[in-house]
């Protein structure tokens, strides 16, 4: 059962470098009710307030509770009725199943945010403040077997022209597929 007069939820899925952050801020600027919410914004603040919380666990084990938290933090946002775009790098399948589970019952427009890894890697280079390779490390995980309601390549366009894309789809009578949250990151078509 999806909770569809709750928020709804944009949820932008690409690895770092791909143009994410670009295209939410994009987003807020031009859909009226939506707010921007980052797993990399929302990292930062979470260990900067549970930092005792968080040394007790192994480095892995951290980041999979702080991104799990991230996940409870959209589905309060969406329970509480805000429309969120979300910025997200699903990389590890642990995070996946901890998403697809947490927000089974909201509406999620997933779109993957694509762009080749040679543009990746240059852009990579260009921004000088990644850790040179985690795009590649990425490149290879984040989509796998998402079933995406959209797909971007940010490539061959401009965040701007990215955004109105994604705001032109949701302007469709129906925008989200007929699947389930849980079927389309999971990549599970019955």
């Amino acid at each position: 059962m999806r909770l569809e007069h709750y928020g709804k939820i944009i949820l932008l899925n690409g690895t770092s470098s791909s143009g994410k952050t670009s295209i939410a801020k994009e987003l807020e600027r031009i859909l009226d009710g939506y707010s921007y919410v980052s797993i990399d914004y929302f990292g930062r603040e979470f260990k900067r307030l549970h930092q005792a919380e968080l040394v007790k666990k192994r480095p892995q084990g951290a980041l999979d509770y702080v991104v799990s938290k991230f996940h409870d933090d959209i589905a309060r946002r969406a329970l509480a009725r805000e429309n969120i775009v979300v910025d997200h790098v699903l990389q590890e399948q642990v995070w996946v199943d901890d998403c697809a589970r947490k927000l089974a019952d909201y509406e999620v427009i997933l779109v993957g945010i694509k762009c080749p890894i040679d543009v990746l890697e240059q852009r990579e280079i260009a921004r000088g403040d990644r850790i040179i390779g985690i795009a590649k490390y990425q490149f290879g995980r984040v989509h796998n077997n998402k079933l995406y309601d959209l797909e971007i390549n940010t490539a061959e366009a401009s965040p701007t022209h990215c955004a109105e894309v994604i705001r032109l789809y949701l302007q469709q009578e129906s925008p989200s597929s007929n699947l389930t949250t849980s079927q389309k990151m999971l990549g599970q078509k019955d």
